[in-house]
């Protein structure tokens, strides 16, 4: 664990909880994937509303997160991350798969 009290097997290292303490309070992987998850489900976008990407882009973004994905199970596997981090990776494998229908792969 370092100073700020960031332990990198179990938390992000991208963002902290805002909290009085003007450090913040680290942000533990599944803490994150619950979060992402509940505003996802809030998600009420229609075909064709909101931010528009070209397939092309879709499939290297999926890409990205499916490396991101695997390198997360790979983590837990060998003891780098806690296994906790597998939320996160199966939300990254999730929003590949999204994104690679996008970009016509699935």
């Amino acid at each position: 664990m370092d100073q700020m009290g960031i332990d990198k097997s179990r938390h992000l290292l991208s963002r902290r909880r805002y909290t009085e303490d003007a450090n913040g309070a680290p942000v533990t992987f599944t803490e994150d994937a619950e979060a992402k998850r509940a505003d996802l489900g809030k998600d009420r976008t229609a075909p064709g509303d909101g931010v528009r990407i070209s397939p092309l882009k879709a499939l290297v973004i999926a890409s990205l997160l499916e490396e991101y994905s695997r390198r997360i199970d790979e983590g837990v596997k060998t003891g780098e991350l806690d296994h906790s981090a597998r939320d996160h990776g199966s939300l990254a494998q999730e929003l590949a798969e999204h994104l690679q229908a996008l970009g016509g792969l699935r």
